[in-house]
């Protein structure tokens, strides 16, 4: 019998959105509460565990793992139900997503929904953005993979994606350039884990703890290095995501092979089932901590902690209160016969 799920994926989408949780929330104060402009051999250390964690590299590892779920259940020739797939798609995603821009604008009266300064493209949700780009066209790029192959659509994708790099490397953030380029940019990032869920079957499995490991650290050290291209160097967002994501694709893929024979800590699993939610409203509680309790100093080792644990226990509530039920109710939609198999279910 073929493999339908692969339990690290829940465990790596719970690990890379506490990477981008953290990110967002700043590193753990170890040396006590540090600012900027300091001196000294303690602050250099605190700036350097600082440039530890940096999330947007994560996010290429999410495009990643999504490719590779949305693609799993329509990997073999054959009908797609498009309107099925849109409606659960949409569904989906797009209702936790919502309730999100509705908490914070009820929160934050000085977020906008709509404009050049929308929350849905200068926040997190970015990348849903892109996303739900990814699942409009999937259909027709699947159909052009059982006509072409995968070769010649990466041959085009990643020819574009450099150009438009080239073209718009001036632009230090994705907002500037807008959501179809960033698209366009990304696209054979998502598109490499569409390829992943074609291979994952004749993946050989990865014994070794010695190459995992130096997979998960090449992985953290390509982060590291795109954070300092970008802050130390001048190198801009839109030039560097498309090799960190390149990067992702290998380590994503070893991950799996690894875990062939292994077991996922369960733990890891059950936390990535509200993953998303984590990825949704970690900003929100971070900064509903600064605004709404000015006794907590986040730069603080107390505060941190506090904020952090706030950002879990929300999340975990959103996902029974809404993401769940979400779900629920997207697997009710029932207009084809075509049956899908079940597999793990994809962080956007």
């Amino acid at each position: 019998m073929k493999k339908q799920r692969y339990d690290v994926i829940d465990a790596l989408r719970f690990i890379l959105a506490l990477w981008v949780a953290i990110g967002h929330l700043g590193h753990f104060p170890i040396f006590g509460k540090q600012t900027f402009g300091g001196a000294g051999a303690i602050y250099s250390m605190d700036r350097f565990v600082h440039s530890l964690v940096y999330g947007l590299p994560a996010v290429m590892a999410f495009f990643v793992i999504s490719g590779f779920c949305i693609h799993m259940p329509f990997r073999q020739p054959g009908k797609i139900p498009i309107l099925r797939f849109y409606l659960r798609r949409y569904f989906r995603v797009l209702a936790p997503v919502a309730v999100t821009v509705l908490l914070m604008t009820e929160l934050f009266p000085e977020l906008h929904i709509f404009g050049n300064d929308s929350i849905l493209w200068k926040s997190t949700l970015w990348s849903l953005v892109c996303e739900e780009i990814y699942y409009a066209v999937y259909p027709f790029l699947r159909a052009i993979r059982f006509k072409a192959g995968w070769w010649p659509i990466m041959g085009a994708t990643v020819a574009t994606s450099i150009a438009l790099s080239v073209l718009l490397r001036r632009a230090p953030e994705w907002s500037d350039i807008g959501a179809i380029p960033t698209a366009l940019i990304l696209f054979p990032v998502w598109i490499s884990g569409c390829i992943l869920a074609e291979q994952v079957e004749g993946l050989k499995a990865l014994e070794s703890s010695r190459i995992i490991w130096l997979w998960r650290i090449g992985a953290w050290f390509t982060m590291w290095v795109s954070e300092f291209l970008i802050f130390h160097m001048g190198v801009s967002k839109v030039v560097c995501m498309l090799y960190v994501g390149g990067v992702a694709y290998f380590w994503v893929r070893a991950e799996i092979a690894y875990y062939m024979n292994r077991e996922v800590s369960r733990l890891l699993m059950a936390a990535g089932a509200f993953s998303y939610s984590l990825y949704l409203v970690h900003v929100g509680v971070r900064d509903a901590v600064k605004h709404f309790l000015p006794g907590i100093d986040i730069l603080t080792r107390s505060g941190w902690l506090f904020t952090l644990a706030s950002m879990l226990a929300f999340a975990y509530v959103f996902y029974l209160l809404i993401e769940a039920p979400s779900h629920r109710l997207a697997k009710r939609i029932r207009l084809s016969s075509v049956k899908i198999p079940v597999v793990t279910e994809e962080l956007a």
